[in-house]
């Protein structure tokens, strides 16, 4: 897959506004450099599979990658792949993880991303080729807390975006936090409906695509082979002429519905039995091939149908269409009722207490959102605190 890296101020204006498209609850951006934060940077790339897993549908994460850190193919540095080509949009200098969402995430990027008005592949102030990705791990933190309007004196720091409040919160990261045990308490906090409203969802989806693929499964024929057909038809129509009027009505509709493919199959198999005997055929001006030819034909349709035992699962398969269309919206509406921030507020004030809050002018790139800073406040020895294994 061809990787294109971003700039990490591009990448996050369009991670933010595909957010806004599907509705996700946040985004959670590790803002440290290894001389600052190197203890949870790499407890974080250490632990990314457990990451993922606290995480699972409710959160993107990014997180600085250094230049010794996972290489640049698409498993390891993550991004949005784009559905209609090979192609990895990846966020310059960090390991991204998103959840999984059938496509819908990445198309609303990719949709968002096509209207950058530098956007093509030719113009190198939007898009650079991949092994750029781990040199930009030293603009990347620092262009990044510029895109947030944070100084140096914010550094290090975990921001944390609620997308449906349009609220970050910056929150401060001490010597001896764990970020395992932040994510964790602020998981728990979130619950699990995210996660169930993610599985219902993918149930529907592929519920419903292999419900599409039996309804509307469509014998296709290329041009030439209703050509071949039609020959074959002529040839024996003195056998039987109404029978292949009617195998020509039938091929004329073959790709419409896959009713007229079975009656097609089912009258090519009356005129194969009545065809005189292999011996005879040349007696009534017929090709000894004839045969073999129109049953190579209605193998090949009743190949592309739907078989009697998979169309006897198209009722159960509605059916549970039908169940999840009942028992998703009230979960979606739990899920859509979620406060992010106010999630990260008592996580906070969990590890972080007594916890102090500081409201922060939003920056240029985000003048419609409130940002608040949360810190331990000034005097308070924090506890040590176990790192996650």
């Amino acid at each position: 897959m061809y990787v294109t890296t971003l700039p990490i101020n591009v990448f996050l204006r369009h991670l933010l506004s595909a957010s806004e498209m599907i509705n996700h609850l946040g985004t959670v951006l590790l803002l440290a450099r290894t001389v600052e934060a190197g203890a949870q940077q790499q407890e974080m790339i250490d632990g990314w599979t457990s990451f993922h897993d606290l995480t699972g549908a409710s959160l993107s994460v990014l997180c600085p990658v250094a230049p010794s850190g996972p290489s640049t193919d698409s498993g390891s540095i993550g991004g949005f792949p784009d559905p209609r080509r090979m192609e990895l949009a990846a966020a310059e200098g960090m390991r991204v993880d998103v959840p999984a969402t059938g496509g819908t995430f990445e198309r609303a990027f990719w949709d968002s991303l096509r209207q950058e008005p530098d956007f093509g592949r030719s113009n190198d102030k939007i898009r650079r080729p991949g092994e750029d990705h781990k040199r930009g791990w030293t603009r990347a933190v620092t262009s990044a807390a510029g895109f947030f309007g944070l100084n140096q004196l914010f550094m290090p720091c975990l921001v944390i975006l609620s997308t449906r409040e349009r609220h970050g919160m910056v929150v401060d990261i001490e010597k001896d936090l764990s970020l395992y045990e932040l994510f964790d308490q602020l998981l728990a906090r979130i619950g699990t409906a995210p996660a169930q409203l993610d599985d219902l969802l993918g149930q529907r989806r592929s519920t419903q695509w292999q419900l599409n693929d039996l309804t509307d499964r469509r014998v296709r024929l290329e041009p030439q082979q209703v050509s071949a057909i039609t020959r074959r038809l002529g040839e024996v129509e003195h056998m039987a002429p109404d029978l292949i009027a009617e195998c020509r009505t039938l091929l004329e509709n073959i790709g419409r519905d896959d009713a007229s493919a079975r009656d097609l199959s089912q009258r090519l198999r009356e005129l194969i039995l009545i065809l005189p005997p292999p011996q005879e055929l040349r007696l009534h001006n017929l090709r000894s091939d004839v045969r073999p030819r129109l049953q190579r034909v209605v193998t090949k349709i009743e190949r592309s149908l739907p078989s009697a035992e998979e169309l006897s699962t198209i009722p159960q398969l509605q059916t549970k269409v039908d169940r999840l269309d009942e028992q998703i919206p009230p979960l979606q509406q739990l899920v859509d009722s979620l406060s992010l921030s106010s999630a990260v507020l008592s996580a906070a004030e969990e590890i972080l207490a007594p916890l102090e809050k500081q409201r922060l002018t939003p920056p240029e790139a985000l003048a419609n959102w409130s940002f608040t800073y949360l810190k331990r406040r000034q005097g308070i020895t924090p506890p040590t605190v176990r790192r996650s294994a």
